[in-house]
């Protein structure tokens, strides 16, 4: 009845098909017989799989990559792909069951096309088009069947039956929908739907009255809003509301079966025949009755009536019923078998060619073949043909269903018949077009003998254009920017150009050609001088077709350092890595350019790191390796890393950048001066010293949190630029030699320590080592900071000045004088509580007459006396250099060694006493601190403290510088008793000390503590005889201002006790002498000194 078109579709007269791609052959091929009513549905099985090249599809082409720089164009003149979303995606005419869950009263649909089609199990839904804007068109509404008499009366009208649809690949068949003899086929193809009435037999005329005229087809169709119908050249136009040409159905014929013998060549030939009913439809008797091919007859036999309501359009189809009812009729007969564009005619056309182009072969191509293929669907007619290639004329041939043989024309030109040069026969021909392109348009002529050339318009066509294109090459990329010295890797081709026969290459900077690069690859030089170096690669193919690479653009950039560099100098750049060790990461200066290095940095080579930039690509590491430098600067913005490896620096470090030390070594090894200067503080992980000459001097201050090794060399330091080990973290030191002149912090733990490793402070003069060590007997309650310094300077001149002396220790050394060469200062920071002791190195202390009666004195806070803290413990050494240790400190101050004007007597009596014993007997003691050259002691006995007897003699020590006990029991006579001591040396000197008394038959006082004489000047005895003070107790003395001046532990017994002060040198005045315990005991005498 019908056949529906798209917009589309109306600017072809032929559509193209996709069959299997044959590459054209110098040898004749045969076809195999394809079924065009589908070929879309085999998904162009025969191309390697994924060779399409997807970005090069429009509607109406397809292109394909055979590999080896050929490709394959399929053109049609029907679409063959449709746009979904902005993208093209190939046309599938497959009719399936509906299983997208759109429109789901519809059991069968084609929505991979032009539009959608969706069909129902029966046709009371109708057929629905979907138009890709979403508009919606609806057919087959009301469908019946009736003929129409001479005087326009209907008869025999009936509705469209029930019966269920069967698909088959694109077609879908609706069997006996008005009665038993009728059917109703769908056909999808690209951008278009047949709908065939099938007569299948005469019987289905059996009841229409004689005086039927027409046999008419009735549906109602639903347009979209605004869409409004027409009939031109007998076909019907559809127009959307803006009133655009958007689809159509074309003009409706009728056709049958018959097939006899051509007597001219034996074939089968398709034929028309009629009866003379009308007077328009004459027979030809020369063509055994065949209508003439005049296409105005043909329209005598089938036409459209239309009527619009609104939306709603009917369309009826009339077909004369006399031409149907004839005997010459042979069953089944088709109406509206064929698809025409609605420019075409509806049955022949005289004169007209089917044409296709090869347009779509890209830019830069060179074809090889062309494989032309027509089809011709369900065409039951015989014509002639005339082969370009033979001469041979052929008569007959019969084109049933899709298949005819297919036709090879390669052609340079073609205008008409006389003017084609080359072409191709059934059986196949392909040819070489030695470069020259044929042109663009592509005709298929039927020629009938008698110079008319024809062909049908209902032909589906198909043609392949095998071609070969010179693409643009690509090249491999350099580096948008790099330094001078950049040393390119090879550039290459990283593509497959394509293009026709054998390729020449000529590699081109900044546009012109360089010489002897004519390969697929070019190795360009080291890049030495700043600038723009552009590469191109210029492809020329056998047919001389020429295509250019993009640029590979690089850009030279010029080094620039801030620190101006010298001959042989290394400067950093990172081209490669981080890694310190690979050489291309390092430039060396020539003295006057940047030149890429061949060796490593040594001790010897000055290195400089620069930040990154347009020539530094990466900042260096030294990770484990071993790196080297003479002097070393870390310019700012620069950053120097190091991993576990070592660093070794016979110069100057200089850092305005950063430095990350990782957990490696920087060993400073010069054998000149060395210094580290630069900004900020360098924090370092472990520093090792081994220099040779003066030493290393901070410029900036230097944090070493694990571990410094000083084997060799000095330090020299400043309060502002100070050397800390330690951070959070006690650190370790391994000391060997070298001093470190200036201020040196560590960090102390809340914890006890011992030894060099953690307490050291190797300080000194620069000539000078005189270290100080600090070692907590008991753990400070918070850690924090010791920073120590040796002031070579004379310690009277400090705060303190010689306040607070003469100190006397424990065993009556009288220390009046302070060594002059200097004194150490130690100060905490946030460090507090703990015992230390402390031990001091007074290395070349010359002021010291008799090294071995020097002490330790301190300054606290606020430095303005010197105290006697602690206990004083042992002197190792000589007088030229000795260390000397005290015990039981707290707190931080000035560190001072003092000494007495002149040396004590051999025998220093600490103590002399006699006590009463619980069996009236008396014990007579005495202790000496020291002792020279002692022989023995004399204890003497009185009754009225004049006339004295000798009752014991006790050997002596005879040499000692440690606290010595004696003891003799004497058993007297009741009452008081007088005793007296006298020490004789080995040369016969003697020694007599104030006698002490005793009473064991009185009650020992509570309360008796006296002076002898007072006044006095400043040698006296304090007597004690009391319970109260047995044991431990404090003996001070201070000045009227409560100033302490002089103090002492002493252990009293039980008894008389008597302790003599010898020489207190202070002023004459009155001061206060205190005796006190812990257990609250405590009384204070007034001394006057004269």
């Amino acid at each position: 009845m019908k056949t529906f078109l798209t917009k589309g579709v109306f600017l072809f007269c032929a559509f193209l098909l996709t069959t299997n791609l044959l590459s054209a052959q110098k040898e004749r091929k045969s076809h195999p017989k394809k079924e065009s009513t589908n070929w879309m549905n085999e998904s162009y099985s025969t191309f390697p799989e994924n060779s399409e090249i997807i970005d090069r599809r429009n509607q109406f082409e397809k292109h394909f990559d055979k590999g080896n720089g050929k490709t394959t164009m399929v053109t049609s003149n029907t679409p063959l792909n449709y746009l979904l979303n902005g993208k093209w995606e190939t046309i599938f005419t497959t009719i399936e069951t509906n299983e997208s869950g759109k429109e789901s009263n519809y059991a069968f649909s084609n929505s991979k096309n032009i539009f959608e089609s969706y069909y129902g199990r029966t046709l009371t839904d109708g057929i629905k088009t979907i138009f890709g804007n979403g508009e919606e068109l609806i057919e087959m509404q009301n469908a019946r069947l009736y003929y129409l008499t001479d005087t326009q009366q209907e008869v025999n009208s009936q509705s469209i039956g029930n019966s269920k649809g069967e698909i088959s690949k694109n077609v879908l068949t609706y069997e006996s929908i008005f009665g038993p003899f009728i059917d109703l086929k769908l056909t999808q193809t690209a951008g278009k739907r047949k709908l065939d009435y099938i007569i299948k037999s005469k019987d289905a005329f059996n009841n229409v009255p004689e005086s039927a005229k027409y046999m008419v087809f009735e549906e109602t169709i639903t347009l979209p809003l605004g869409w409004t119908a027409r009939i031109e050249n007998k076909e019907i136009v559809l127009l959307n509301a803006k009133g655009e040409r958007v689809a159509g159905y074309a003009q409706p014929i009728v056709l049958d079966t018959e097939v006899k013998d051509d007597p001219k060549t034996n074939d089968k030939e398709q034929r028309f025949t009629g009866l003379e009913l009308h007077d328009d439809l004459i027979l030809d008797p020369n063509k055994q009755d065949k209508i003439s091919e005049k296409a105005e007859q043909n329209e005598k036999l089938i036409r459209y009536e239309i009527h619009q309501e609104g939306t709603k359009l009917t369309i009826k189809t009339l077909v004369f019923v006399d031409w149907l009812r004839s005997e010459y009729r042979v069953f089944p007969i088709t109406v509206d078998p064929t698809l025409y564009a609605i420019t075409g005619a509806g049955w022949v056309c005289e004169g007209c060619s089917v044409w296709s182009s090869t347009s779509g072969a890209p830019a830069n191509s060179s074809i090889t073949s062309v494989y032309l293929n027509p089809y011709f669907n369900n065409i039951y007619y015989g014509y002639y043909y005339y082969d370009w290639w033979s001469g041979y004329t052929f008569y007959g041939y019969y084109y049933y269903g899709s298949y005819v043989c297919d036709y090879y024309w390669n052609y340079y030109v073609l205008t008409n018949s006389t003017g084609a040069s080359t072409g191709g026969t059934c059986g196949g021909y392909s040819s070489n077009f030695n470069c020259n392109n044929p042109n663009n348009t592509w005709n298929l002529y039927r020629y009938d003998g008698d110079g008319y050339y024809y062909t049908y318009a209902d032909m589906n066509y198909e043609i392949y254009v095998d071609y070969v294109t010179l693409i643009t090459p690509t090249i491999s990329s350099l580096p948008a920017t790099a330094c001078v010295g950049y040393d390119p890797n090879t550039l290459s081709l990283t593509n497959a150009p394509g293009g026709y026969g054998a390729l020449t290459y000529q590699w081109r900077l900044n546009g012109a050609n360089i010489g002897g690069a004519t390969g697929a690859t070019y190795n360009p030089p080291a890049l030495m001088a700043p600038g723009t170096y552009s590469y191109t690669l210029v492809v020329t193919d056998g047919c001389g077709k020429v295509a250019t690479s993009a640029a590979s653009t690089i850009v030279i950039n010029a080094m620039t350092t801030a620190t101006t560099p010298i001959n042989t100098d290394m400067i950093w750049k990172g081209t490669t890595s981080t890694d310190w060790t690979v050489l291309n990461n390092w430039y060396s200066y020539n003295g006057s350019a940047y030149v890429n290095a061949t060796a490593l940095p040594t001790t010897a080579t000055n290195v400089i790191i620069p930040p990154n930039g347009a020539c530094v690509a990466n900042q260096p590491n030294t990770s484990f390796n071993i790196g080297n430098a003479k002097n070393l600067t870390i310019e700012s913005g620069a950053t120097l890393t190091m991993g576990t490896g070592q660093l070794n620096v016979a110069g100057n470090w200089t850092k305005t950048g950063s430095f990350v030390p990782g957990t490696g070594t920087v060993n400073f090894i010069g054998s000149t001066a060395q210094s580290v200067n630069g900004t900020g503080t360098n924090a370092f992980y472990n520093v090792s010293i081994n220099n040779t000459s003066t030493g290393l001097t901070l410029g900036i201050p230097a944090t070493v949190s694990n571990s410094l090794t000083m084997t060799s060399g000095n330090v020299v330091t400043t309060a502002t630029n100070l050397l800390t080990l330690g951070v959070s973290a006690p650190g370790t030191l391994n000391w060997t030699s070298g001093t470190i002149v200036g201020p040196f912090r560590r960090w102390f733990n809340a914890s006890t320590n011992s030894g060099n490793s953690t307490g050291l402070f190797p300080v000194g003069t620069s000539t000078l080592n005189r270290w100080s060590l600090v070692e907590y007997t008991t753990a400070p309650s918070v850690a924090g900071y010791l920073t120590a310094e040796f002031k070579p300077t004379n310690p009277i001149g400090s705060s303190a000045g010689a306040n607070g002396l003469t100190l006397v220790d424990q065993w009556n050394w009288q220390l009046d004088n302070i060594a002059s060469e200097g004194y150490w200062e130690i100060a905490p920071t946030a460090l507090t509580g703990g015992t230390y002791s402390i031990k001091l190195r007074p290395n070349q202390f010359t002021s010291i007459f008799d090294y071995s009666a020097s002490r330790i004195i301190k300054s606290p806070l606020p430095h303005t006396t010197w105290t006697l803290d602690g206990t004083h413990g042992s002197i190792v050494g000589s007088s030229a250099d000795f260390t000397i240790d005290r015990t039981g400190l707290s707190n931080y101050s000035f560190f001072a060694v003092a000494f007495p004007t002149a040396a004590p007597l051999p025998v220093e009596l600490v103590s002399f006493q006699a006590n009463c014993l619980t069996d009236q007997n008396v014990s007579v003691s005495w202790s000496t601190a020291s002792e020279k050259d002692a022989s023995h002691f004399t204890i003497e006995r009185s009754r009225d403290g004049i006339n004295w007897i000798t009752i014991a003699v006790v050997n002596a020590a005879g040499n000692s510088t440690s606290l010595m006990d004696y003891e003799y029991i004497d058993q007297p006579e009741s009452g008081v008793n007088y005793y007296r001591l006298t020490q004789v040396d080995i040369d016969g000197k003697t020694t007599i000390y104030d006698p002490v008394t005793s009473n064991c038959n009185e009650v020992i006082s509570t309360n008796s503590v006296s002076v002898y004489p007072n006044p006095n000047q400043g040698k006296f005895n304090v007597s004690l005889n009391t319970i109260a003070t047995l044991g431990q107790c404090q003996l001070a003395i201070s000045d009227s201002k409560g100033s302490m001046i002089y103090a002492k532990q002493i252990t009293t017994k039980k008894g008389s006790n008597i302790y003599p002060i010898n020489g207190l040198n202070v002023a004459p005045g009155i001061y206060y002498l205190t005796i006190s315990n812990s257990n609250g005991f405590k009384e204070t005498i007034k001394l006057i000194i004269e």
